[in-house]
């Protein structure tokens, strides 16, 4: 019985990725593997996954989504594939299913179920729809709704447990109170709580970080996307922000101390940190790579493969050449 289960999930997650387009090959085995072990939050077994396509744009969102979740985005982010559009898969409104994971983990609750409604008109009531349906009113509070999501969940051949435990909460503490990923999920939804246009951009983000200065999921996707569309100047302007969430102090996360760097090149001008620092080792590697680019004098190739065998994971790297983790 699990194993159909497991064999019909990552079916589904085939299908959802598109792999009528694919010959069954390595490729097609990293994108099923990374969706679904983000599906199931099995982080570690997502970075190891995209190991097999790390330049597909949906691969690269699931990889950012791991890096998050583990609390490496600010620094390792560049030691993978990167792409603007990867970010908030900004291409292709048939992403949809791929992009509920991400409106759960920065708050939009409402986008999310607004692109599981889309999901199931299109694959139907897979198991793995109704379990986020189930989380969404969870969090909403639709009690309701919750249960004849999780009351279906139970006659499936995997999700059962987990329909199981929650129905068993609600029993016991209808509101939730004492369940804490529910309790996060809701502190990060907008007060507003209404359903903005399914897009990538910063200005939400910077406005749901406005309203909630703790929602540490909203300010790193928002660094991130000045890291990726060259606005170090905004990277450091943030800087500010880093008092309302908890890092660990003195030295700066290292891609917001390398974009800080490459501003502080740029404007000559000493930056305000707000007492952060900036490690030595940071300083030198930027201007390593500098004097890298200047001998290369205009050669895109030489300065690439140089970049690439000494600074893989630097911001500096994507900077000069827009490139990033292994090619």
């Amino acid at each position: 019985r699990m194993l159909v289960g497991v064999l019909g999930e990552c079916l589904f997650f085939g299908v959802a990725v598109g792999a009528a387009s694919y010959s069954f090959d390595s490729k097609l085995k990293c994108l099923i593997g990374a969706n679904y072990y983000a599906h199931h939050e099995m982080w570690d077994h997502v970075l190891e996954a995209a190991r097999g396509d790390a330049g597909n744009p949906v691969v690269i969102h699931e990889v950012n989504r791991a890096l998050f979740q583990t609390g490496r985005l600010a620094d390792e982010m560049f030691s993978h594939p990167q792409h603007p559009s990867a970010l908030f898969l900004e291409f292709g409104r048939s992403l949809y299913w791929h992009k509920v994971g991400f409106w759960l983990d920065v708050g939009f609750i409402n986008l999310a179920e607004h692109n599981l409604a889309q999901a199931i008109e299109v694959w139907g009531e897979h198991p793995a729809i109704l379990k986020q349906l189930a989380l969404v009113h969870l969090v909403k509070g639709n009690t309701g709704a919750a249960r004849i999501y999780l009351n279906a969940l139970t006659r499936t051949l995997f999700g059962d447990d987990w329909a199981d435990d929650y129905l068993q909460k609600l029993e016991h503490d209808p509101e939730l109170a004492n369940d804490e990923r529910i309790q996060r999920l809701r502190s990060l939804m907008p007060e507003s709580n209404v359903l903005i246009a399914d897009h990538g951009g910063e200005s939400w983000l910077a406005e749901l970080l406005a309203e909630h200065p703790n929602n540490r999921a909203a300010f790193e996707y928002l660094m991130a996307s000045y890291l990726l569309t060259d606005q170090p100047e905004k990277v450091v302007e943030n800087i500010r922000r880093l008092g309302d969430l908890e890092y660990a102090r003195p030295f700066l996360p290292e891609h917001y101390a390398e974009a800080a760097v490459v501003h502080a090149s740029i404007s000559r001008k000493a930056l305000d940190l707000h007492g952060w620092r900036i490690r030595p080792d940071t300083e030198r590697r930027f201007a390593e790579c500098r004097d890298v680019v200047m001998r290369g004098r205009g050669d895109r190739e030489t300065v690439a493969r140089e970049l690439r065998e000494r600074f893989p994971g630097s911001y500096y790297r994507y900077c000069f050449v827009k490139e990033s983790g292994d090619p």
